[in-house]
């Protein structure tokens, strides 16, 4: 543990990344990143960073990731940053963030975070959180924003629910790739059947050692398209 104090250690990392090219300064970050995990001082050095501009919040959820500071990055989920909000729920997979996070996030997440979270558990393979999670939130806010959690649900729960979510699935694509049995209806009323059980594809997941982040500088901060 390093007598320094945070507001010093995340100013020399500042100063260091600000000069060097996206390449470099993402390799300076991710080394220094696991020398202040190693010296336990990351998590300090996070607070200070959070509380700067943009471009300091976004260097630290890069340095979260890296430092494998779960607990962070479970805050961060529904940060008010879509930026910094993306990359966290990228890192939490690998990072094994528990469901209980998102359940919690979800409580009072703005519509465009619980889209955004809805996204996630499908990719990240949380079935049983997205079988849990429906039902609740189909009595709190509805039919609409229920069947966004439907490509992250299990066979079953799909086969199950699908017919009376029809006329409010607007994400047919997402659905079918993640459930290919159930075909698109022709219209909004058909009532076809569902067809065969889907099957659920997982796609792969980043590690956050082979995690790039975004990119960063002090002077340029615009979020990627």
């Amino acid at each position: 543990m390093t007598d320094v104090q945070p507001l010093v250690l995340a100013a020399a990392l500042l100063d260091a990344l600000d000069p060097l090219p996206h390449p470099q300064r993402m390799a300076e970050l991710r080394a220094r990143a696991r020398r202040l995990t190693d010296q336990g001082v990351l998590r300090p050095v996070l607070e200070e960073l959070a509380n700067g501009d943009p471009c300091e919040r976004r260097i630290a959820v890069v340095a979260a990731a890296v430092g494998r500071d779960t607990e962070w990055i479970g805050v961060h989920l529904t940060d008010e940053d879509r930026v910094v909000r993306g990359h966290a729920l990228r890192a939490a997979r690998s990072l094994g963030v528990p469901d209980e996070v998102y359940e919690e996030a979800f409580t009072d997440a703005p519509a465009a975070v619980r889209r955004q979270l809805a996204r996630a558990m499908a990719r990240d393979g949380r079935t049983a959180l997205a079988d849990r999670l429906l039902p609740a939130l189909r009595a709190v806010w509805g039919d609409a924003e229920s069947a966004r959690l439907l490509p992250g649900c299990s066979a079953a729960v799909v086969a199950d629910l699908l017919p009376g979510l029809l006329r409010s699935v607007d994400g047919w694509s997402s659905l079918g790739h993640h459930h290919p049995g159930p075909p698109a209806p022709s219209g909004r009323g058909s009532s076809s059947p569902v067809g065969p059980r889907p099957v659920i594809r997982r796609p792969c997941s980043t590690s956050s050692r082979g995690w790039r982040g975004p990119v960063i500088s002090r002077r340029a901060c615009s979020p990627p398209s």
